[in-house]
């Protein structure tokens, strides 16, 4: 028997058919766009202020600690603490990013930049090592 295209499934029928799937873990790569697009449509159509006192720090690599302020809609914004010394190694950029020093000093490129100073690298360009000639606090937003 030939149903018509627009045919409903029997409540009963639909259930057995659900009650035999097995639940599937997408791939990493996956899972991370649905997480993106589930957030974008789920962000707060409102002002987000983060207290200072939120959120956690986590080491990422000798005398460097970040803090995540904002995961949304393909932006990240997140602190980085440096100590005095500490070295970010040489890196590519997959997308913009934007940095602000808010305390101490760094050293970019060979320029030493201080508190209130604004650094931009752009998309594909290597990174040169940064290093803290002081203790540091910079704010980063880039690409999620």
């Amino acid at each position: 028997m030939d149903l018509p295209a627009d045919a409903v499934i029997d409540a009963a029928i639909a259930g057995a058919l659900l009650a035999g799937l097995a639940p599937m873990e997408p791939p990493a790569r996956v899972r991370g766009r649905l997480r993106e697009r589930l957030l974008a449509r789920t962000a707060p159509a409102e002002l987000i202020t983060v207290p200072a006192e939120a959120g956690q720090w986590q080491i990422i690599a000798p005398g460097i600690a970040r803090k995540i302020l904002l995961r949304q809609a393909g932006t990240l914004a997140f602190l980085l603490r440096l100590e005095a010394g500490a070295v970010i190694p040489g890196h590519d950029h997959a997308a913009d990013e934007e940095c602000m020093v808010l305390e101490g000093e760094v050293e970019v490129a060979g320029t030493l930049v201080r508190q209130g100073a604004f650094h931009f690298a752009p998309r594909a360009v290597a990174h040169t090592p940064i290093t803290a000639r002081t203790a540091a606090l910079l704010y980063l937003r880039t690409a999620a």
